[in-house]
């Protein structure tokens, strides 16, 4: 598996995050390019799992960085942020073990 340069993992989201309170969280770490909230096929609903791409992948370090001093909350929830992983062969991302 390679790491996604520039991409994170974030779990544990509450179901009333938005990419928008997403966006202004991280965009403290760095320019966000995009943010992506995974919903469920069927009924739309957030699968509580987003992947954030930073415009400078140093922002990934300044996010580990940050959570290794104190926890990342949003919405009033403890969130887990790690590196994207590209999952190979059948395609898609996942979340770094390394942390």
């Amino acid at each position: 598996m390679v790491e996604e340069v520039g991409k994170i993992f974030v779990g544990g989201l509450s179901w009333t995050t938005t990419e928008q309170s997403l966006h202004e969280y991280f965009q403290r770490f760095g320019d966000v390019a995009k943010v992506q909230i995974m919903r469920d096929g069927v009924t739309n609903r957030p699968r509580g799992f987003a992947f954030v791409t930073f415009e400078d992948p140093e922002a990934v370090i300044r996010v580990q960085e940050h959570g290794d001093r104190e926890r990342h909350i949003l919405d009033h929830k403890q969130i887990d942020p790690k590196p994207a992983l590209l999952q190979g062969k059948g395609g898609g991302l996942l979340a770094s073990r390394t942390r």
